[in-house]
C-alpha cells in the first residue's frame, strides 16, 4: 500500500504511473484558437489505467512546477497519479501560464525564450485550464466525459475556478454544459 501524503513516497520501487511522451495540445485548444496575437504552445502528460476506456479523466494541476523542474509533476504527485490510474482514472499532468517572474517570493524565472511559454496574467491562466479541459473531453476514446480537478498552489485555485465559471471569457467553447461535466475539484 502506498502512502501519498508522505514527504517520500512508502510503497515500491516503482511508484511513477506509466506515461506517454509529452503531448501538444490540438490547435483547436490552444490559445491562438481565441487570440491570434498568442504564440502560446500549451502541453500535457497522459496516464493511461490498463483496461479499455472511456474512463473518468483527472487534470492534475501542479503547483507552478510544470516548466519549473517537475514537468510531469512532484514525486507525490506521481504517487497520487500511480494510485488514480491504478483506481480507473486516465490522469492528465496539465500546464498552464504562470504567473510573470518577480511577482512572487522564491519564484524561478521562466519566459518564452528558456522554456517556450509566456508569463501569464488573469484571465490567461484559466483560460488556459478550461482549454486543457475541452481538449481532455474531445478524447472521447478515453475519457468519458467526467472530469475531476486535482490543483496545487495556484493551481488549486484556478481548479476551482473554472469549476464555478460558467462564462466563456476568451474561451468561445466554454460554458455551463462544460462546467457541468466537472464532478469534482480539489485544491
Amino acid at each position: 500500500m502506498c502512502q501519498a501524503q508522505t514527504p517520500t513516497p512508502t510503497c515500491g520501487p516503482n511508484i511513477e504511473a506509466v506515461r506517454q511522451s509529452e503531448e501538444t495540445l490540438a490547435d483547436t485548444f490552444q490559445p491562438k484558437h481565441y487570440d491570434y496575437n498568442d504564440s502560446t504552445q500549451m502541453h500535457r502528460y497522459r496516464f493511461r489505467p490498463s483496461g479499455i476506456g472511456p474512463w473518468p479523466t483527472v487534470l492534475m494541476l501542479a503547483p507552478a512546477l510544470y516548466r519549473n523542474g517537475y514537468d510531469d509533476g512532484t514525486p507525490e504527485e506521481r504517487v497520487a497519479t500511480k494510485d488514480l490510474t491504478n483506481a480507473g482514472f486516465l490522469v492528465f499532468q496539465i500546464e498552464h501560464r504562470l504567473a510573470p517572474a518577480g511577482l512572487l517570493a522564491g519564484q524561478i524565472p521562466h519566459n518564452t525564450s528558456l522554456q517556450g511559454i509566456l508569463s501569464g496574467r488573469p484571465p490567461q491562466q484559466t483560460d488556459d485550464v478550461k482549454q486543457q479541459i475541452l481538449a481532455a473531453l474531445a478524447e472521447t476514446e478515453d475519457c468519458n466525459g467526467k472530469i475531476f480537478l486535482i490543483g496545487g498552489s495556484s493551481g488549486g485555485g484556478h481548479a476551482l475556478w473554472v469549476a464555478l465559471d460558467p462564462a466563456s471569457g476568451n474561451v468561445p467553447e466554454w460554458n455551463a454544459d462544460v462546467v457541468a461535466k466537472i464532478k469534482g475539484v480539489k485544491g
